[in-house]
C-alpha cells in the first residue's frame, strides 16, 4: 500500500492542464446530456451530515473527492491505478483541497484497514471496472460504521458513455457484474437500503441498522 501526501512536485502547468482536460471532458459529455458534475453531487447528497470520516473506493478524476474534502474532516481516497490517481491529485490540487485527502494505491478488494474504521464509505462510477466487485463491496461493508453509498450508470448513461468513448477510438469496458444486486447484498448485511434512480444512473444508499 502506497501512501502519497503533500503537493511537492505538481507544477502549475501541470496543475492547470489537467484541468482545463477535465473541464473539457465535462462540457463534452453536458453536449450528450449527460452533466457530471450532477451525477457527482447525486451521490454525495446522500451522505449524512453527520459523518466525520469517508473512505472513498475507486478515486476517478478526483472532482468527487474534492466535494468531500471540501465537507468532512477526514476524507481517504484508494484507487488500484496509481496514474490515474495522479490525475485525480491534479484535480484536487486545483481544488485546493489536495492537502486535506489522504490518497493510497492499493486493490480495495484487501483493505488495511480495521473494522468499522470510517463512518462512511462511498463508490461512484467503479462498479463496472472491477474484476471481483462484491469481494470490494464485503470490504465497504466490513470498514463503514455507519453509511455505504455506491452509484454507477444506468443502461442509458452507458450508451452516453459508450458514445464518447467511441469519439476517440476507445471501446468503455465493463466487467459483467450485476450491479441490480447490490442493494440486495447490502440488505444481507443488516443494512437498510434505498435506491434512487435517475436518468443516467442508479445510486444505493445503506445505512446499517445498528453498530453493534
Amino acid at each position: 500500500m502506497n501512501m502519497k501526501t503533500g503537493t511537492n512536485g505538481f507544477s502549475n502547468e501541470e496543475i492547470t492542464a489537467a484541468h482545463n482536460h477535465f473541464m473539457e471532458r465535462d462540457a463534452l459529455y453536458k453536449k450528450y446530456g449527460l452533466e457530471r458534475a450532477e451525477t457527482r453531487r447525486v451521490v454525495f447528497r446522500q451522505l449524512s451530515a453527520d459523518n466525520d470520516s469517508i473512505l472513498e473506493v475507486g478515486t476517478g478524476k478526483g472532482q468527487l473527492t474534492a466535494m468531500l474534502a471540501g465537507f468532512f474532516n477526514r476524507v481517504v481516497s484508494v484507487d488500484i491505478d496509481s496514474s490515474e490517481q495522479r490525475i485525480a491529485m491534479l484535480n484536487t490540487a486545483y481544488s485546493g483541497l489536495y492537502d486535506k485527502i489522504e490518497f493510497i494505491t492499493s486493490d480495495a478488494g484487501k483493505l488495511a484497514f480495521p473494522d468499522r474504521s470510517f463512518d462512511a464509505v462511498v463508490s461512484s462510477f467503479t462498479f463496472h471496472h472491477l474484476e471481483f466487485p462484491f469481494k470490494v463491496i464485503r470490504e465497504m461493508v466490513r470498514i463503514a460504521i455507519n453509511q455505504i453509498v455506491i452509484s454507477d450508470f444506468n443502461r442509458r448513461g452507458f450508451e452516453t458513455v459508450e458514445k464518447i468513448h467511441k469519439l476517440d477510438g476507445k471501446t468503455h469496458v465493463q466487467m459483467p457484474g450485476d450491479f441490480s444486486i447490490v442493494g440486495v447484498y447490502l440488505k444481507e448485511f443488516n443494512f437498510d437500503v434505498k435506491i434512487i434512480e435517475n436518468e443516467f444512473q442508479t445510486t444505493y444508499t445503506a445505512m446499517r441498522r445498528s453498530n453493534f
